[in-house]
């Protein structure tokens, strides 16, 4: 059986490609869970919707080998900020079993809300070959931006863990002014001058010099005057209005009194300001809706 890697559908789905030319069964759990146990003793309760929009997909694939499992994984009166649930657990069961080829989930957050949960939960699925999919969000990773969006996604609970790579927190920086709607270039990596981000409010700017320069600095260490003082260079250098470093530590009271001693017109985005963007990047990308 080859393995199943998610694809864009033409239609607002996250799932995954299916090569045409499969024969075998490809044997598909549903996941569902609900915060809360409110309504779960009615006849058709949120379970059951969700069961049902994954079904519906599993048979609209079934030409390509997609079937069922009879087993039901119902977490019920369960949040999604851990992964202390029992459905959940009987699933990675039989994941790491061999009896599960793809796991279906109405949507992303069903399966999980924290970043290293999802994180944990996808390396699960990767070392047997499952796939995944969400029947109603968008998720390829068989292209260049599906690619991205997984390496985003993974890159969050890198941050959360404090072990994301520097490259990767200058994508993730990128990624979040991006989405905020600004037009964007990120730098080359090594021997980029110092300047790792570029940003402009909209593709016409880019004619002229950059509304703001990023550098991003995945410290431990404490980010001191020099630093401060050669961005400035840069941001003044390049003409643009402002500047802004972005750390995975923090800025040292020097550097700061410095910058505004100097009234230089720049920024400064630590810890917890940054993992505030990554939990804001991860609430984004999959388009989370509120807890059910």
């Amino acid at each position: 059986m080859r393995e199943m890697r998610p694809a864009l559908n033409c239609g607002p789905q996250m799932k995954t490609d299916i090569p045409s030319t499969t024969t075998s069964q490809i044997r598909c759990a549903v996941y569902t869970r609900k915060s809360t146990d409110e309504g779960l003793d009615q006849d058709f309760n949120s379970l059951d919707a969700q069961r049902e929009a994954a079904e519906a997909f599993i048979r609209s694939q079934r030409g390509e080998g997609l079937v069922a499992l009879p087993e039901r994984y119902d977490d019920g009166g369960f949040g999604g900020g851990n992964r202390d649930r029992p459905a959940l657990e009987r699933l990675l069961a039989e994941v790491r079993g061999g009896t599960v080829d793809c796991v279906v989930v109405y949507k992303v957050d069903r399966l999980s809300r924290s970043l290293i949960d999802f994180a944990h939960i996808i390396e699960i699925f990767e070392k047997r070959s499952v796939s995944f999919v969400s029947v109603t969000q968008q998720f390829n990773t068989t292209n260049s931006l599906g690619r991205l969006t997984l390496n985003i996604l993974l890159s969050f609970a890198q941050f959360e863990r404090e072990i994301i790579h520097w490259r990767n927190f200058e994508r993730l920086t990128t990624e979040f002014f991006r989405r905020q709607g600004y037009e964007v270039d990120l730098g080359k990596g090594r021997k980029d001058g110092g300047v790792d981000v570029r940003v402009w409010t909209d593709r016409e700017a880019k004619a002229g010099p950059p509304m703001m320069l990023i550098q991003c600095k995945r410290y431990k260490d404490v980010v001191g005057i020099e630093t401060v003082k050669a961005f400035w260079a840069d941001v003044h250098f390049e003409g643009a209005e402002k500047g802004l470093i972005a750390t995975t530590s923090s800025i040292s009271g020097d550097a700061k009194k410095l910058r505004d001693v100097r009234k230089w017109p720049m920024s400064f985005a630590e810890s917890d300001e940054v993992h505030r963007w990554a939990r804001t990047m991860w609430r984004l990308a999959p388009e989370i809706d509120e807890e059910e």
